[in-house]
């Protein structure tokens, strides 16, 4: 009979995906069944993109900044949290059993007489879930931790993309360094070309001033740029977990870059994105939650066994 209830109350299908978007969107909005921007091109996007970028140092620094973050670490010991959660609520479906013992002893000095008094106790108590309260915690715990473990992975995403774009405008800021270094050498030649040529009584002293200003324009140049590159470069360590030394080497050159991703795939990469899923958990969580909430106003049943050895009773317990 008790299994016959137990499967008679299932717990509450949550709204459907449509009604929660219509309540979320203003009323009139129009989404198409399908996104396609080209249907003649399509493709998959696969989830591991760092290795198609074929440069290594860039899979090192993207492990080196995953490894040390310390929001990263905070994240994934939530997730461990939010699993226990889980299993702590989910021991309520389960029959609880408790035990306890003690023992006293009391000695009369004038009689020469002791009592031993030992007690113990145990019992087993049982809730029998009929409305299906039980149940709808653990669901809620179950979608909470969902939730919470794509929020993790989506910070590991979040975080391996700004180590990469760090990466590549580290190693911009190396290149344009290295452009107005070029570009001082240059401008010291021709500066020093203008004051040979004014002395053969080519050019006048304006052509020599023209070339001064342009010389001290370059050399302001390259101090800005190595100011960014420094900047850039102490951004990267910061992000790395490292001292903010500058001292952190970047590639000279870009490596080939991966072909780009092709059109008519906004719709597929939409339902991996983790913090949309973790969204969808998150209401689903909420709906348990509430479920759970609403069940708890009902009167609820339960089976109990106990038994023990009263208070010196010490025959019964010898």
């Amino acid at each position: 009979m008790v299994a016959a209830l137990l499967a008679g109350c299932a717990l509450t299908p949550p709204p459907p995906h449509d009604e929660v978007v219509d309540q979320a969107l203003p009323k009139g909005t129009h989404i198409p069944p399908q996104w396609v921007a080209d249907p003649g091109r399509r493709g998959t996007v696969t989830n591991d993109w760092l290795p198609s970028f074929n440069d290594p140092a860039l899979d090192a620094i993207v492990a080196e900044a995953i490894a040390n973050n310390l929001d990263l670490r905070q994240a994934a010991a939530q997730v461990e949290i939010a699993r226990e959660t889980v299993a702590v609520v989910g021991a309520q479906l389960r029959p609880q059993v408790s035990a306890q013992f003690s023992a006293a002893t009391t000695r009369d000095k004038d009689q020469d007489t002791r009592f031993d008094s030992p007690r113990a106790y145990a019992a087993v108590t049982w809730e029998l879930d009929l409305w299906g309260r039980l149940r709808a915690q653990p669901a809620a715990a179950e979608a909470g931790s969902q939730a919470t473990a794509l929020d993790y992975a989506y910070a590991r995403q979040s975080l391996a993309a700004t180590a990469a774009k760090s990466w590549y405008l580290t190693s911009e800021a190396r290149q344009l360094v290295a452009l107005a270094e070029q570009a001082v050498t240059i401008y010291a030649r021709l500066f020093e070309l203008a004051k040979v040529r004014r002395a053969a009584g080519k050019v006048g002293d304006l052509d020599v001033a023209e070339a001064s200003a342009s010389l001290n324009a370059a050399q302001s140049q390259l101090r800005a740029v190595q100011s960014a590159y420094s900047e850039a470069r102490r951004g990267l360590e910061v992000l790395l977990g490292r001292y903010p030394a500058a001292a952190l080497k970047v590639a000279e050159t870009f490596v080939p870059a991966p072909p780009p991703v092709q059109a008519g795939l906004p719709s597929a990469l939409l339902e991996r994105w983790p913090d949309l899923v973790a969204a969808e958990r998150q209401v689903l969580a909420a709906f348990r939650a509430q479920e759970a909430a609403r069940l708890a106003l009902l009167p609820s049943f339960g089976l109990s066994l106990a038994g023990g050895c009263p208070t010196g009773c010490s025959r019964c317990c010898a």
